[in-house]
């Protein structure tokens, strides 16, 4: 019988793969639109759904990421390494921040928000890198947790910095897409 935090474990990681899922299919539907000069007539109502609610999603995005790690800290005990900490700094205000800007119809969040995604990005995709590297890096003073530790690793490829990762790209594109709307 699977415990619930079994469930939740596995229901963040189907997340982050259908989102990877999706990622690839809108560049892919973005790629192939250019090189037909011309628009997939299904593609439009997602378009105008995502510049009407992109807040609310990247809202939603921002919320069970911040709950997701709060839940992999708190709740399983996985000690946060210093790279986790930054990119909670940059993910955690994000949850606060959309849910404000989408109640407003502000457009101009993109302005705070693509910049707190993109450095967010960067220390996640370093994370990662650091993750399978072959150094050890402890990232600080002696006592602290070792940034490679890999406490997940699902579907051979998904870990903690590529959950974020994802998050703060989805948030980015949501933001986006919003903006221009």
């Amino acid at each position: 019988m699977m415990v619930w935090t079994d469930f939740v474990k596995e229901l963040l990681a189907n997340l982050v793969l259908a989102s990877h899922i999706a990622i690839v299919l809108t560049v892919l539907v973005l790629v192939l639109q250019k090189i037909m000069k011309r628009k997939f007539r299904f593609s439009e109502p997602i378009a105008s759904l995502i510049k009407k609610y992109g807040l609310w999603f990247a809202f939603i995005v921002a919320l069970v990421s911040t709950l997701g790690s709060l839940f992999y800290s708190e709740i399983l005990g996985f000690s946060p390494c210093k790279l986790c900490w930054y990119q909670r700094i940059f993910m955690y205000p994000l949850a606060l921040i959309m849910p404000i800007a989408a109640w407003k119809k502000d457009r101009k969040i993109t302005g705070y928000a693509l910049p707190m995604c993109i450095i967010g990005g960067l220390i996640a995709l370093y994370h990662y890198y650091v993750q399978f590297s072959a150094k050890v890096v402890t990232c600080g003073s002696l006592d602290a947790v070792d940034c490679s530790i890999r406490y997940i690793f699902h579907y051979n490829y998904i870990t903690m910095p590529m959950m974020a990762l994802t998050g703060f790209v989805m948030i980015a594109f949501f933001a986006y897409v919003y903006r221009k709307g």
